[in-house]
């Protein structure tokens, strides 16, 4: 049988939508999509997207090094 996932509309078939999610994956969602439910599920494809989202945020922070200029030209 074929549903739409409510957070992409997109069309997918029983099997894809995931109905049991993470606590974490679960607050995500919440956040953008109010409307949203637990017990709508969601697609394989939005759940990877949250996952993806909070794995990123999970990284420490880029550190940039110094601009060669800088070093070149302190006091700019």
């Amino acid at each position: 049988m074929l549903q739409c996932c409510t957070i992409c509309g997109r069309t997918i078939s029983d099997r894809e939508l995931h109905e049991t999610l993470e606590n974490h994956i679960i607050d995500a969602i919440g956040q953008e999509h109010p409307e949203w439910m637990e017990s709508d599920g969601a697609c394989a494809r939005c759940v990877e997207h949250y996952r993806r989202i909070l794995a990123r945020r999970r990284e420490p922070p880029i550190r940039r090094s110094t601009p060669w200029w800088r070093r070149l030209f302190p006091w700019l």
